[in-house]
């Protein structure tokens, strides 16, 4: 389309770039030869001197589209978003919604000069009025395109919301144990935290085997038991916190 760099829109530049090319010299629809000198052995093994007719050949430089990167929609982006994928996948698909973006407003930056072409040629080819002799108002060009880059953050912050929702109550690792961290896990291990000298010397619990030797069975996230003492629920109960903390302080620098 563009036949030097020269010729190519300030608004289309980063799309394209120069390629240089060894051709074949062509003039009236025919290879162009130059006249070489040229040493051969005879049939005797006597070196002999002459000249040869060798195809000459030119650099080219020619104006090329650079090659799209991946591209994808901004749906795309809010459907990772609102799945809690980690953040640098999310800003990996925003960077690939840029990059949509961009190419769609090539396409549409081409059509607006095709169109403008076309008025242009339009307007040239306009006659006078037999009766005034004045040529008719000339046909306005469209506006020209202008690339506005959309505001991702509202997907980083979705994106962190949905992490922090998703992330605080999911089962949580302590001392090698994976524990249920859902929001009534926690509150039945605050209250047996709370009434635990109580729960630990409660007689029918202690009969039904629930307490042994001063520590209590519970049931972990993948349904087996293990014996914990107060401690042991402390610490995790004060992890859920931690983890809670450090989930919203995230979603708040994001959102900031």
């Amino acid at each position: 389309m563009f036949e030097k760099i020269t010729d190519v829109p300030a608004a289309l530049a980063p799309f394209y770039e120069t390629e240089t090319r060894h051709e074949p010299l062509i003039e009236n629809g025919e290879q162009v030869y130059s006249e070489e000198p040229h040493e051969w052995q005879d049939g005797e093994g006597n070196t002999q001197t002459g000249t040869q007719q060798v195809p000459v050949f030119i650099d080219v430089v020619y104006v090329i589209q650079k090659t799209p990167g991946e591209r994808k929609s901004w749906a795309d982006v809010e459907r990772v978003a609102l799945l809690g994928k980690p953040q640098a996948v999310i800003e990996t698909f925003i960077e690939c919604a840029h990059e949509n973006d961009r190419w769609m407003f090539h396409d549409e930056y081409l059509a607006w000069l095709s169109i403008c072409q076309e008025i242009t040629a339009q307007n040239d080819a306009r006659e006078p009025d037999e009766d005034t002799g004045e040529l008719p108002p000339a046909q306005a060009l469209p506006p020209e395109p202008v690339f506005s880059v959309q505001d991702a953050q509202p997907y980083l912050v979705t994106a962190a919301k949905q992490a922090r929702d998703d992330g605080r109550y999911a089962p949580i690792i302590v001392d090698g144990h994976v524990f249920d961290a859902d929001l009534q896990s926690y509150e039945n291990m605050t209250g047996t935290v709370t009434g635990w000298d109580i729960l630990v010397n409660d007689q029918q619990l202690i009969e039904s085997g629930l307490i042994v030797d001063g520590q209590m069975k519970w049931t972990l996230a993948n349904n087996t038991e293990i014996l914990v003492t107060k401690a042991d629920l402390e610490k995790v109960v004060l992890a859920i916190r931690t983890r809670t903390a450090l989930l919203h302080r995230q979603y708040q620098v994001v959102k900031t």
